[in-house]
């Protein structure tokens, strides 16, 4: 890691002004996910059922990708009514892989994974930390 600037002998509470991570993060996530991908289940209990989307299918996209060289850039899950399938699908989600997020496109049904776009963290697509290395979150 290379620190750039400095806030006297110690630095802003010990830490320099900034972090040049971003860069590194960034080239670590790509070669990472060219063999490995982490896709996060948001409300999902332990072993299964939960407030969120709970049942999704790994086992397609992981062939698709071990088969035909495609990495999966979603998986989507489902949240069936009293986590029964036989009462009706409840809502969809995409399930994005670390470190991106399901944003809600604001305009389709909120209920459908159609409706969201897996997006990535703004700091890891422009480089952009503030002094504490930590992102803004409220932006995407």
């Amino acid at each position: 890691v290379v620190a750039e600037g400095d806030h006297g002998k110690h630095g802003h509470h010990g830490w320099p002004r900034r972090w040049k991570v971003p860069e590194l993060e960034r080239h670590a996530l790509e070669r990472t996910q060219k063999y490995a991908r982490l896709f996060m289940a948001p409300g999902m209990g332990h072993c299964g059922g939960g407030d969120g989307p709970n049942s999704f299918d790994t086992f397609v996209p992981l062939v698709e990708w071990v088969e035909g060289k495609k990495a999966p850039a979603r998986i989507v899950a489902t949240k069936f009514v009293n986590n029964q399938a036989s009462q009706g699908v409840d809502r969809t989600r995409p399930l994005c892989p670390y470190p991106a997020n399901a944003i809600w496109d604001g305009k389709g049904d909120p209920k459908l994974a159609e409706s969201f776009r897996c997006v990535t963290p703004r700091w890891l697509k422009d480089g952009k930390h503030n002094h504490h290395g930590r992102d803004d979150h409220r932006h995407y």
